[in-house]
């Protein structure tokens, strides 16, 4: 297969597929060999996944040669997290040291 694939409009059911207009990572999944991809991808980490268990998800699903992180994530803690693909990877290092916020909830 070439190129991603585009989902029916599945209904019902745990693998019923995403919204309309909302495609899942693994509709980007390419089996062969690993390719160039160059960019900052912006995820919304989901929790109980650490932040390298998630950033090796995505490398996979993109079938990318290299990827990093800009800082990891508590695996309780959701919350955007930007992955570096290729030539962005350059600059992982000048966002793993600017200045980050945390935001937190708690309740009594």
């Amino acid at each position: 297969m070439t190129g991603p694939r585009k989902i029916a409009g599945r209904t019902g059911g745990r693998n019923a597929g995403p919204e309309p207009g909302r495609l899942r990572l693994s509709d980007f999944h390419m089996a062969g060999k690993r390719r160039e991809v160059d960019g900052i991808l912006l995820l919304d980490k989901p929790r109980g996944r650490s932040s390298n268990q998630a950033l090796g998800r995505v490398k996979y699903l993109l079938q990318a040669k290299k990827a990093g992180h800009t800082g990891a994530l508590d695996p309780r803690a959701t919350g955007l997290l930007p992955l570096c693909f290729g030539q962005a990877t350059k600059v992982s290092g000048w966002l793993l040291d600017a200045d980050k916020r945390y935001v937190a909830e708690a309740r009594l």
